[in-house]
């Protein structure tokens, strides 16, 4: 669930959703994948990277 999602619907007190009561939400985590293919000696190599913000 995001949490800005409920703000707009006026859903304001994300305690209930919390996993132990009285502690923040945690922060959205976001990230880029990049994938890239290379082929070596008749060998294909998948690489994945990943960028969080």
């Amino acid at each position: 669930m995001d949490d800005e999602v409920l703000i707009s619907e006026g859903i304001t007190d994300l305690e209930q959703y919390a996993v132990k009561p009285g502690v923040e939400l945690t922060p959205d985590f976001l990230y880029k994948a990049e994938l890239f293919i290379k082929k070596r000696n008749n060998e294909l190599f998948l690489f994945i990277y990943l960028v969080l913000y």
